[in-house]
């Protein structure tokens, strides 16, 4: 837990968890870092490199959605995301998790996760996600050229 004073007329200090949440007060704080949801956010924070908004990345969008840049390099990281994607979303179901785990090789992924962290959405490595892009574009192409 740490302790943020901020200056100014009116002094006003907050506490942060090991995860980053902020609270207002030492008590709730410390409640907190007792939970799963801060013992799984701890974990998986450790793998996220950088968070984005939807807009950064695409150049437009919702400025309300953030998107972490997660690294993931052993089964401990693996293991922490698919914690974390458990405990927000609730389920995962059979099939959706195997292909979920196969994405997880090591490199960076991307990961939706809501302004709110209200949901968890895997979109893919960053190679995975250029390789779509270029075929929804040379579907395109082909289509059109089929037109002609």
């Amino acid at each position: 837990m740490e302790r943020i004073e901020t200056k100014g007329e009116v002094t006003n200090i907050q506490w942060k968890a090991v995860d980053g949440e902020i609270f207002d007060s030492r008590d709730e704080c410390e409640v907190y870092e007792k939970s799963a949801r801060c013992f799984i956010g701890a974990k998986y924070r450790k793998c996220v490199v950088g968070t984005v908004t939807e807009d950064e990345l695409w150049w437009g969008g919702n400025c309300e959605e953030n998107i972490d840049i997660v690294k993931v390099t052993s089964d401990e990281d693996r293991k922490a995301i698919m914690q974390m994607r458990y405990y927000v979303t609730g389920e995962i179901k059979e099939d959706d998790a195997n292909t979920f785990l196969d994405e997880l090789k090591d490199g960076i992924v991307l990961i939706y996760r809501g302004y709110e962290n209200d949901y968890f959405n895997f979109m893919g490595t960053v190679d995975s996600i250029v390789k779509q892009i270029k075929d929804v574009v040379k579907n395109i192409e082909k289509e059109n050229k089929n037109k002609e």
